[in-house]
């Protein structure tokens, strides 16, 4: 036998190793190959700077723009957020969970300055049994599907800069207290995860620096969108040419 025989083994061997190194032929480390998507490569032709600002931003700001888009979902079409938030967090909402009445079985009895001067009082008494603090008044809400008042305060469970978030549920024919609505509550993280998707995209959270950068994200998004264009109507005329050719 031959020992002197070529190791066919051998390039299949090289290319393994270069692979659990993260090496390509050209010697680069995985980085080394994945640093230039995140950056704007100079000098560069038009066509490759529209492509490097597409991708460059895309990686930068994906984590936001998810964000960003799910809290859409939340925001439009809620069906498919609920569907798919149940299956990972639970929720406390009272008012939702209430059925809607008939028309005829509606009877607001009570008028603004009734259900204002018994949502007061016991606003004050559930602040001390859930141990909460109310800050200040919000607005009192009228829902006449369901044949209640919902009274609105701003206390220190509230996640958001603006607006009042903590509610107590009034039946709008006794006058009977129904629920608390808290915005964060033990063992329901879907109110807080729902109060940070709404201040996240209503930049109401981190005061006036957060509302700038969503302002800027918003003009980043214009920017996706137009190069995103660019860099299509490019690929579809090169395309047409090498049909014509």
């Amino acid at each position: 036998m031959d020992d002197r025989r070529p190791d066919r083994r051998a390039p299949d061997l090289a290319a393994a190793e270069r692979a659990g190194s993260g090496r390509d032929g050209t010697g680069k480390g995985w980085w080394s190959r994945w640093k230039p998507a995140w950056l704007i490569k100079r000098p560069a032709a038009p066509a490759r700077r529209i492509l490097d600002l597409h991708r460059m931003s895309g990686l930068w700001l994906w984590g936001l723009l998810a964000v960003f888009a799910w809290s859409s979902v939340m925001l439009t079409l809620e069906p498919v957020y609920r569907g798919v938030m149940t299956r990972f967090v639970a929720f406390d909402e009272p008012r939702r969970s209430l059925p809607v009445k008939p028309p005829d079985q509606r009877a607001m009895r009570l008028g603004w300055g009734e259900a204002l001067d018994l949502a007061r009082p016991a606003m004050r008494e559930a602040a001390a049994g859930e141990g909460f603090r109310v800050e200040r008044e919000g607005e009192l809400v009228r829902d006449r599907a369901r044949d209640l008042y919902v009274y609105y305060v701003r206390s220190d469970l509230d996640v958001r800069d603006e607006g009042a978030s903590t509610g107590l549920l009034l039946d709008a024919a006794t006058g009977t207290v129904l629920a608390v609505s808290l915005p964060r509550r033990a063992g329901a993280s879907g109110n807080s995860i729902n109060q940070w998707m709404y201040g996240l995209h209503m930049a109401q959270l981190f005061g006036w620096p957060y509302r700038v950068f969503v302002a800027v994200l918003g003009l980043a998004v214009t920017m996706l969108s137009v190069t995103g264009v660019l860099i299509w109507w490019r690929k579809r005329n090169a395309s047409a040419g090498a049909r014509r050719r």
